[in-house]
């Protein structure tokens, strides 16, 4: 169940987000000029990638409509190690560990 929270008299109950990080797998890792996700759960919904670096700035950010499949160029980004944020409108929610080499 979610946390129940009291605003001036008014009772709300929020869900917690999913994890859909057993529904989205990343791939090559260590990856070049490209990084694809695979998605596993059907959705139509569209995801929010974002890019993050060690020092927590955004790199890249793409909206894309939810595929099997979802490749990302990354020719911009410099070699290192990233965090790859998944997320979905309906409050799905991914974070995975990229190397670029």
């Amino acid at each position: 169940m979610g946390a129940v929270r009291t605003y001036k008299n008014t009772t709300t109950v929020s869900e917690p987000k999913k994890s859909f990080k057993n529904f989205v797998s990343l791939y090559p890792n260590t990856f070049d000029s490209n990084v694809n996700l695979r998605f596993t759960e059907n959705s139509t919904s569209d995801v929010l990638v974002k890019i993050i670096d060690y020092k927590g700035e955004i790199v890249q950010e793409a909206s894309f409509q939810k595929n099997n499949t979802v490749t990302i160029p990354t020719n911009s980004i410099t070699n290192g190690i990233y965090f790859v944020q998944v997320s979905d409108d309906t409050g799905n929610y991914a974070t995975l560990k990229a190397i670029k080499q």
